[in-house]
């Protein structure tokens, strides 16, 4: 591929997850202008919890780029990280050996990772691959999230919001997938997206 400060690398860090593919990987340090606005731009849209950040907080980061349907996360590959998606897209979904459901999908300065971010266990709950071409993925280590939060109690609280909206969407999903019959699935879809 053609990135000239780019380095190619086997992503996991923990060294407990096998991870085949290799992606392109550029370092904050060696990013370009361009990329740098869209990881800012992507920081940009939970500004509560990266309000007081500082070009520091990132500069020993790395985004990560994947092809479409390249594997971010599953239970064989994780990290203690939390993703967050600088350009692209990614879908979340869970997968049983004879199907699969689609539980959410993510876009540009959406976040994934933050349920498992702090976790005893070692595997992620479902699988989330690319849905583009390109989609570039920062990861903010757990150590960088934990200093951020021992010096700033507001985005301590914005992740503790974090957490609670995606645990009401998950009690939504539960919900519609456990309605009795269609008509039950059908109202529930309605009053969920306000149609009359």
């Amino acid at each position: 591929k053609p990135y000239a400060d780019a380095t190619i690398s086997v992503l996991c860090q923990c060294n407990k997850c096998y991870r085949g593919e290799l992606v392109v990987e550029t370092p904050i340090s060696e990013a370009d202008g361009a990329l740098l606005d869209r990881v800012n731009r992507a920081l940009s849209k939970h500004s509560a919890l990266f309000a007081d950040i500082t070009p520091d907080f990132i500069s020993d980061m790395s985004v990560k780029e994947y092809g479409f349907g390249e594997i971010i996360f599953s239970e064989k590959k994780c990290e203690k990280a939390l993703g967050l998606i600088v350009s692209g897209g990614a879908v979340a979904k869970k997968k049983r050996a004879d199907s699969e459901v689609v539980m959410s999908g993510f876009s540009e300065g959406d976040i994934f990772g933050a349920a498992a971010l702090y976790t005893d266990s070692d595997k992620y709950t479902s699988e989330i691959s690319s849905l583009a071409k390109h989609t570039e993925v920062l990861f903010i280590p757990q150590r960088r999230m934990t200093e951020l939060f021992s010096v700033n109690a507001d985005a301590a609280i914005a992740y503790i919001v974090l957490l609670s909206n995606k645990i009401r969407y998950l009690n939504d999903k539960i919900d519609s997938f456990t309605s009795p019959n269609a008509f039950s699935k059908l109202c529930r879809y309605l009053c969920e997206n306000n149609s009359t």
